[in-house]
């Protein structure tokens, strides 16, 4: 979306993405979701001992959360566009799988909240 081709001409769907955001703008947010997640990701296991241990499975819902509106502007503008395409079979499954990790991410949240006021 960042490339210097236009993605979002004249494509239904993209229409409702278009509406909301310029491309430029969406294709930047993708990158800063992404570099977050991967950052968090990256982060999650290494400093478990130190004030960040605390928050990390709240940074990986969060990082989730957002990643799921990704996938589900780009796969309700397919659905809304009638467009035949695959990516009618990989986007939601995307989002799927991501709902799936805010639910793990969230309950590890819960634990580690529970943890804390235990005091452990």
């Amino acid at each position: 979306m960042i490339s210097p081709a236009s993605t979002f001409a004249g494509n239904r769907a993209w229409s409702q993405m278009a509406a909301m955001m310029s491309e430029g703008a969406w294709g930047w947010f993708a990158i800063g979701v992404g570099t977050f997640r991967l950052l968090a990701l990256i982060i999650n296991g290494t400093f478990a001992g130190t004030w960040y241990g605390r928050w990390s499975p709240h940074v990986r819902a969060l990082a989730s959360f957002l990643t799921c509106f990704l996938w589900f502007q780009i796969s309700f503008g397919l659905w809304a566009s009638d467009a035949a395409t695959t990516g009618l079979a990989v986007y939601p499954g995307l989002l799927v799988l991501d709902a799936m990790n805010i639910v793990a991410a969230t309950k590890d949240a819960a634990g580690m909240d529970k943890a804390v006021s235990d005091g452990r």
